[in-house]
């Protein structure tokens, strides 16, 4: 059920992108890290609140 309905993978997948620019940029770490928790809180609360969900291919 995680990995095929719900969205847990794309948040996971904003925040290493938010850490992966923050450490090009050689952002200090701590914000870094806040700012990709923040990011990844925001959009599977989004997803929650307005029940996002992947479409699931039919059998």
């Amino acid at each position: 059920m995680v990995l095929r309905r719900e969205l847990y993978a794309v948040p996971a997948i904003l925040g290493a992108v938010v850490v992966t620019v923050g450490d090009g940029l050689d952002a200090e770490a701590s914000l870094t890290a806040a700012a990709a928790a923040v990011v990844v809180f925001t959009v599977r609360m989004l997803a929650v609140w307005h029940d996002w969900h992947f479409p699931v291919a039919r059998h």
